[in-house]
């Protein structure tokens, strides 16, 4: 597991974690974060991770 503790530009105190973890036999990536006023928590497919870290890549470079 990662896990990454930081304040993001709204000066909100924010937890990112993310793990491994199979889904239905396959490899799968467990994504959680939290700030003060929200909770997420989706559990992808590695393949559907990999697409989302490409798209975000894109994005931020750009």
């Amino acid at each position: 597991m990662s896990q990454k503790n930081f304040t993001n530009e709204l000066g909100n105190a924010i937890t990112v974690e993310v793990s491994a973890k199979e889904i239905e036999g396959v490899p799968g990536v467990l994504l959680y974060i939290e700030g003060p006023t929200s909770l997420t928590e989706n559990h992808i497919t590695r393949k559907e991770a990999e697409v989302i870290y490409e798209a975000l890549g894109n994005l931020l470079h750009s």
